[in-house]
């Protein structure tokens, strides 16, 4: 790989640490975690209220369920109808919002100071007093119903993304869908709601993280005044999951209605917590991070087979996946495509980087991160995510440091450990015109 002949110079920005003396960990009576961290440079305060367990908490036949508790908690309360948080915190000047996912389920608020205490309020009755009742569950199922079909059945490349995750996972129940199987959601009843729900949405279960223009003494006396008195049940005890190793590659063809063939190539890699996560992370911006990666550069310049490539890497708790993609031209076929893209894989393990390209990716993870860090809300969610995702929200301190470390030998190396044939899935979507097509011309004339 070569880029021009520019020379670069990482450019040196101040790491945003945050300390050990910035960030108060205090731990509730009942189990829940708050953490807090001031920051006085704007009157504002970001909330982050994150509840351990996504989808794959969810047993075989429960697919969607954690989707749906996160509904019913946006279903309002006895003390609040259904819309009267969002539209409490609106007239305030705040916004709020939610999502669940793999691993984690999150109520988000970014709101004026004058708000804390009765954005407080409401969190501690949401968590109190949602109520799970059948009424409310019917109206959810129709809901996730209808996200479902919005974002996976009617989205044009929607059922691929569940598709890769469960060509990928056997074992491991990232292959759960987020938005629940169809028949799950219609067969899960008040029982299995009211039993998951009370397991995982529950104090114990719970990190609150506040930063923002606030004390710390008097958030801390205000938390545990509205939470330390709800009650915690025991978290169940669960079996480690551990993804046995693939075996070999696994391929699969689809056909939905779409005129443009797409190539999907997935890769087991490490959970968030391992130190080769840098090293991957070069990895993805080399091959699909910008239009001047290989596998844009080479598919869409140089042969032009594809409109667009790209990738991402699922970040999770457990070992979670790098996933590249090529969405190609009219009439170009996937095989194609796929060849061209594993081609420039099988180059990054073999022809080491230029300093000036190494550089370059590195200077654009680093812009990326304080663009990532930049705002209260964003600061609280990476706090978050790294506490809950690796036990240590100071590891987020180390990913620049880690990321100017890498060397092309280190990147090298990843490449051969991670992008393996054996550990490689593949999905080939063919347009449904293109199959009838082939099928047609085997026929007997």
């Amino acid at each position: 790989m070569s880029l021009l002949g520019t020379a670069l110079i990482i450019f040196s920005l101040p790491i945003a640490a945050f300390s050990r003396e910035q960030v108060q960990i205090t731990k509730l009576a009942n189990g829940m975690t708050l953490m807090t961290m001031e920051d006085h440079s704007t009157p504002l305060v970001a909330l982050q209220m994150t509840y351990h367990v996504g989808s794959k908490n969810e047993a075989i036949g429960l697919s969607g369920l954690t989707k749906i508790c996160e509904k019913m908690m946006l279903e309002g309360t006895p003390r609040y109808e259904k819309g009267e948080f969002a539209r409490i915190i609106q007239s305030g000047g705040g916004r709020s919002g939610s999502e669940a996912d793999l691993d984690f389920t999150r109520f988000t608020a970014k709101i004026p100071l004058s708000m804390l205490d009765t954005l407080l309020f409401l969190e501690a009755d949401r968590l109190q007093n949602t109520e799970l009742t059948y009424e409310k569950l019917i109206l959810v199922k129709e809901i996730l119903k209808k996200e479902r079909l919005t974002y996976i059945e009617s989205a044009l490349y929607g059922p691929l993304n569940e598709e890769i995750m469960n060509l990928s996972y056997r074992a491991h129940p990232y292959r759960n869908p987020i938005f629940g199987w169809p028949s799950d959601l219609n067969n899960i009843t008040l029982d299995n709601l009211r039993g998951y729900f009370r397991q995982y949405f529950q104090p114990a279960n719970t990190m609150l993280v506040l930063v923002g223009d606030f004390s710390t003494a008097g958030v801390v006396g205000r938390v545990k005044s509205l939470f330390e008195n709800i009650l915690s049940t025991p978290l169940p005890s669960l079996p480690e999951v551990i993804e046995p190793e693939q075996r070999g590659e696994r391929r699969e063809i689809m056909h939905i209605s779409s005129s443009i063939p797409v190539v999907v190539i997935g890769y087991h890699i490490s959970a968030a917590a391992d130190s080769d996560m840098a090293a991957l992370k070069v990895i993805r911006h080399i091959l699909a991070g910008s239009e001047s990666a290989g596998i844009y550069r080479r598919l869409v310049v140089d042969s032009k087979i594809a409109l667009t490539a790209g990738g991402e890497i699922i970040e999770s708790e457990d070992p979670g996946l790098l996933m590249l993609y090529s969405i190609l031209n009219y009439g170009a076929r996937g095989e194609s495509g796929l060849e061209q893209m594993l081609e420039e894989i099988e180059r990054l393990k073999t022809e080491p980087l230029s300093t000036a390209e190494l550089d370059m990716v590195k200077n654009k993870i680093e812009a990326a991160y304080y663009n990532l860090t930049a705002t209260l809300d964003q600061i609280a969610g990476r706090i978050s995510f790294y506490q809950m995702a690796t036990g240590d929200y100071q590891l987020m301190n180390q990913e620049i440091p880690l990321t100017r470390a890498v060397t092309s030998e280190r990147v090298m190396q990843a490449a051969q450990k991670y992008l393996t044939e054996t550990g490689r899935n593949v999905i080939i979507l063919v347009p449904a015109e293109a199959q009838e097509s082939e099928e047609n011309s085997g026929e007997v004339q």
